[in-house]
């Protein structure tokens, strides 16, 4: 256990000793005088911590109930990841095995276009129609380009370091071994793409045009147990509920007063009640909840990163709106 020495108030000789004691980060009481005899200072400090553990009060059964439901959710929300990392990765094994890189079309398209956009595909639904149908319309409405690595490759084609700062002593496969940029500027392009989970937009579209098609691709589903909504969703007393479309009040208020909320039969709220809110873990109880009201607080989306522009060389970072995602 870490401790701190006694920290002496007083320099005057004719003062009495004053010292003001820390152990294990906590303040003791101040030692007026003396130490007790045949006592240090370092067992004088480990009496008075021990006192002080013994009067702070013990967790009550709710709070170690509340402790140990945040410590299951936790599990949850890291099953619940690990499994929207294989989905996206058997998702982009399909595409790669129908799309291979052609890394010399890539590197001509560089060239014709005025701008490169790196986005991050990490947030999106992969194997979604609503997906895969934007993911054309970059190509097809957009008059864009979109390439997809595997390994890092594109941010080995594009370079990760200046021209002329590269250390020719390294060879591929060595340590701290960079590819040199395309062009000016693209070695920060690079250092974006230095992921699996990123993609290129090759467009002369302006900035503007760009991050506006990016936001039109947004999709809504129902929190899993362990997640975080994108807002809070509470009620207040007497509020009544704004049922789904072909739902019975009779029928879906006793399965949600079950799951613990305050609702008649009418739909009325009894009393105030949350249901979520924005960046805490949602409980199994929460979850149906807002699967029976219908309500989809999981977004997934697609986030630029930043861009480089062909004609100034240089590279812009965009500032980031991720999901909440614990």
């Amino acid at each position: 256990m870490r401790r701190t020495s006694a920290k002496r108030k007083s320099e005057t000789p004719a003062e009495e000793d004053h010292y003001t004691l820390y152990f294990g980060g906590i303040q003791l009481p101040d030692l007026e005088g003396p130490l007790p005899e045949n006592m240090s200072i370092f067992q004088y400090e480990t009496m008075q911590y021990e006192q002080i553990l013994q009067r702070q009060p013990e967790k009550t059964k709710e709070e170690e109930l509340q402790a140990e439901e945040q410590k299951r959710l936790a599990v949850k929300q890291k099953n619940e990841a690990e499994k929207r990392e294989k989905i996206q990765k058997r998702e982009m094994r399909k595409y790669f095995k129908n799309n291979p890189l052609d890394e010399k079309s890539f590197v001509l398209d560089i060239g014709k276009y005025s701008s490169l956009y790196v986005f991050c595909f990490g947030y999106a639904k992969l194997e979604s129609p609503e997906y895969q149908k934007f993911m054309k319309s970059l190509t097809e409405d957009f008059s864009s380009k979109v390439y997809f690595g595997f390994n890092r490759s594109l941010s080995r084609i594009v370079g990760m370091a200046p021209k002329n700062k590269i250390d020719k002593k390294l060879k591929p496969g060595d340590r701290g071994y960079k590819t040199e940029e395309l062009k000016r500027g693209l070695h920060k392009i690079g250092l974006m793409l230095d992921d699996d989970d990123v993609g290129v937009l090759l467009t002369d579209k302006t900035k503007e045009e760009v991050l506006s098609k990016f936001r039109e691709y947004r999709e809504l589903d129902f929190v899993k147990p362990g997640n975080t909504p994108m807002e809070k969703l509470d009620f207040e007393k007497d509020d009544v509920l704004s049922l789904p479309p072909r739902s019975s009040a009779m029928k879906l208020c006793p399965k949600l007063k079950e799951l613990g909320m305050p609702v008649e039969l009418s739909g009325g709220l009894t009393e105030k009640f949350i249901v979520c809110e924005d960046g805490v873990r949602v409980t199994e109880n929460a979850a149906k909840i807002l699967e029976h009201l219908g309500r989809r607080m999981f977004d997934f989306v697609l986030v630029p990163l930043g861009c480089w522009h062909s004609s100034t060389g240089k590279t812009e970072h965009f500032d980031l709106h991720l999901p909440e995602r614990q």
